[in-house]
């Protein structure tokens, strides 16, 4: 669980460095990944997924959700991945899951609508995440 925790704060620390300007009221959730890569495929090749196919598919699947893939390149976590999140406020992710394990009904369209993509990405990538936290910026 430390260890979760401190990839959670170097991740949500780096929101600025995709030009997303953090404000208050804004959202962050972030995801650790564990990623293993099927036969045939390379972990730069998932993460290109991922920042190509994935994430656009994502926000147009969840408006008001910006979506990142990131892998750590230098410290302690080199190689580990994660997803961050961007939601305009805690009410844009309240309207999708209710709860932290309850999908509302809008949250079940986007489902739908990312069928494909979760598709492409099982067939290169076995996908586990380890945890994931939402933090709201003051």
């Amino acid at each position: 669980m430390k260890r979760f925790t401190i990839f959670a704060a170097v991740l949500l620390f780096t929101g600025m460095a995709f030009g997303q300007c953090l404000q208050k009221g804004n959202l962050v959730g972030v995801h650790h990944l564990v990623l293993t890569p099927n036969e045939g495929y390379t972990l730069n090749q998932v993460a290109n997924f991922y920042a190509n196919e994935y994430c656009p598919a994502y926000e147009k699947a969840f408006p008001g959700i910006d979506a990142y893939f990131s892998m750590a390149n230098r410290g302690e976590f080199v190689g580990e991945c994660g997803l961050i999140f961007i939601c305009e406020s805690k009410e844009i992710r309240d309207k999708y899951w209710p709860t932290k394990d309850e999908p509302s009904v809008e949250a079940e369209a986007g489902y739908k609508k990312m069928e494909k993509v979760w598709d492409k990405l099982g067939k290169m990538v076995v996908v586990n995440s380890d945890g994931h936290t939402d933090f709201v910026i003051y």
